[in-house]
C-alpha cells in the first residue's frame, strides 16, 4: 500500500475511477505509459512479454466469457478489463496467434453483444474469420460471418447484413 501510495503521489501511476467501485484499479500515467512502450520496443523480451499477455487475457476470458446466456453476470468481470482484453486480442493478431484470435473472438461473442460493443464484436469476428482462413477451417470462418451479418442486422445495415450472410451461405454451400 505504501508503495502504491508512493507511486501516485509522483504520477507514475494514477487510480482509475472508471471501473467498477468494488476494486480499486491502477493504471500508468500517460507519459509513464508512453516510456515503457519505449523501452519494451527497444528490448529483446517484446515478443515473450506479449504472449503472456495475450494468454493471461485468454485465459480470463475462457473463465468468465462464453456462451453462457444464463449466467451473464459474470461478464461484468470481463468489463473490467475491457480495454486490455482488446489490445490483446489486438496483439495475437499482429503476432499471427491464430488460434488465440479465433478463441477470444467465440470467448466475447456474447459478451460484445449483449455490453453493445458492435463495432468490437465486428472486428473481433472479421479478424476471427481471417484467422480462421489462415487455419484452413472453412466453417468457423463462414460462422464469424453469420455473427457479423446478424450484428450488422441489430444496427439496421441490413445492405452490409445480406452481403456478410451471403458470403456465410457461400462458405456453408462449399465445406
Amino acid at each position: 500500500p505504501e508503495l502504491l501510495k508512493t507511486l501516485v503521489s509522483k504520477r507514475l501511476i494514477e487510480i482509475n475511477r472508471s471501473f467498477s467501485i468494488s476494486k480499486t484499479r491502477y493504471g500508468l500515467h500517460p507519459l509513464a505509459k508512453s516510456f515503457a512502450s519505449v523501452k519494451l520496443e527497444q528490448s529483446n523480451w517484446k515478443q515473450g512479454f506479449r504472449k503472456e499477455i495475450i494468454e493471461y487475457y485468454l485465459n480470463l476470458v475462457r473463465q468468465y466469457g462464453g456462451r453462457d446466456w444464463e449466467d451473464a453476470t459474470k461478464f461484468q468481470i470481463l468489463e473490467d478489463d475491457r480495454e486490455n482484453i482488446f489490445f490483446a486480442i489486438q496483439w495475437a493478431f499482429e503476432d499471427e496467434q491464430w488460434e488465440c484470435v479465433v478463441e477470444f473472438a467465440e470467448q466475447l461473442r456474447n459478451y460484445t453483444l449483449i455490453f453493445g460493443y458492435w463495432p468490437q464484436r465486428i472486428k473481433h469476428c472479421e479478424d476471427a474469420a481471417f484467422a480462421s482462413d489462415k487455419l484452413n477451417n472453412s466453417l468457423k470462418s463462414g460462422r464469424f460471418y453469420r455473427h457479423i451479418g446478424w450484428t450488422l442486422i441489430l444496427q439496421g445495415r441490413l445492405d452490409d447484413a445480406e452481403k456478410r450472410l451471403q458470403e456465410a451461405l457461400t462458405i456453408a454451400e462449399v465445406s
